[in-house]
């Protein structure tokens, strides 16, 4: 079965504005007003 992707060569590395620090993005929020945070069914975190 041939798929769109035979004979594509290379790698994939991940965009840097996928890694996130965690602690940073935290101070970030801390400049907006509070906020409830949920979690509902169907989430995956």
């Amino acid at each position: 079965m041939k798929t769109f992707l035979d004979g594509v060569k290379g790698e994939y590395a991940t965009p840097e504005g996928y890694l996130v620090d965690e602690a940073e993005a935290e101070e970030f929020d801390k400049l907006f007003p509070p906020k409830e945070k949920l979690k509902l069914p169907g989430q995956l975190w």
